[in-house]
């Protein structure tokens, strides 16, 4: 995990969290991913689900715990991913969800663009064994990091406040690169 803003680089965990507390956005290091990574081809096959999920059991129902968060799934994007491009177009878009969009990195790597409402856009390139929480209404998008594949495990409340709301880029323009 390391943020981006601008020439500068937060590589340290507590200057991470320091960087997104004022956006209110949570970021955890799960030691119990690590390791899922080279058995996840397998592990993605039919009913291979449950087992994946008991890896990592006791952070995820932690965090389900303190959060309120009911429901998890996996998606798995990479190059052999039909239509791709097609997936990935609607999340390179700013956006905001009316729920906390949750992520646990179980492989690869993917980047999320924020634009908070106070301050300078960032980016938040995340990889296996980070767990991250933007909260409801946070403009961001999302794309591939340049390996170009992400297997993550996708936590919510209630799957309909994920539905991404697309408004009006509020005139502040954003110096990070996508």
């Amino acid at each position: 995990m390391f943020i981006r803003q601008d020439e500068a680089v937060y590589r340290d965990p507590e200057a991470i969290r320091r960087f997104l507390e004022p956006c209110g956005i949570l970021w955890e290091r799960w030691e119990a991913v690590l390791g899922l990574e080279g058995s996840l081809k397998e592990a993605l096959g039919p009913g291979a689900y449950p087992e994946v999920v008991a890896q990592i059991k006791e952070p995820l129902e932690a965090l389900k715990a303190q959060r309120g968060y009911r429901s998890e799934d996996i998606v798995a994007l990479s190059p052999e991913t039909p239509n791709l491009a097609e997936i990935l177009a609607p999340f390179a878009k700013t956006h905001h969800h009316t729920d906390d969009e949750v992520r646990a990195i179980l492989a690869g790597d993917g980047i999320f663009g924020v634009e908070p409402t106070e301050g300078l856009p960032f980016e938040i390139h995340v990889s296996a064994g980070d767990a991250l929480m933007v909260p409801a209404y946070t403009r961001h998008w999302f794309t591939l990091a340049d390996a170009g594949h992400i297997v993550a495990l996708r936590i919510f409340k209630d799957k309909t406040g994920w539905e991404a709301v697309y408004e009006p880029v509020s005139g502040v323009s954003s110096s990070v690169s996508r």
